[in-house]
């Protein structure tokens, strides 16, 4: 599941124990919140099977999360070689030899590379010339 996904299914979730809340909030204003109410017995039992839903999802949120990140990270030599990267750059900017608009472009496709998980390919732009951009 991505992110997007468990993002609409938590909010459907959120949504009906709203709704759950509110009925057993009236409930409770009429006197009849106690399990001699089939209706409220049935709305507990959905809560109850929402929360445990949600908390699955919310595991499954939190296992990716961290399955992603140790899938990818950068190395040391891949930070020593951002480091050369990002200075190059700078200075190509600075001759005129890339423009702004280059380095934003090719800047974003690293950092997109690095939050889908693919470190590897951010590992390759680090060890290229940033003039490369231009071409």
């Amino acid at each position: 599941m991505d992110y997007g996904k468990y993002s609409i299914a938590i909010r459907v979730i959120n949504d009906q124990l709203q709704a759950i809340a509110n009925t057993t909030a009236n409930q409770a204003w009429s006197g009849c919140a106690d399990d001699s109410n089939p209706m409220f017995v049935e709305l507990m039992k959905q809560h109850a099977r929402l929360t445990e839903l949600s908390s699955r999802l919310n595991d499954q949120m939190l296992t990716l999360g961290v399955s992603a990140a140790q899938r990818g990270g950068l190395s040391d030599a891949d930070h020593s070689n951002m480091d050369r990267f990002l200075g190059k750059a700078f200075d190509s900017i600075r001759d005129g030899s890339l423009s702004r608009h280059q380095f934003v472009e090719g800047l974003a496709h690293v950092m997109a590379a690095l939050d889908n998980g693919n470190a590897g390919e951010a590992s390759r732009w680090f060890k290229l010339d940033p003039s490369q951009f231009s071409k």
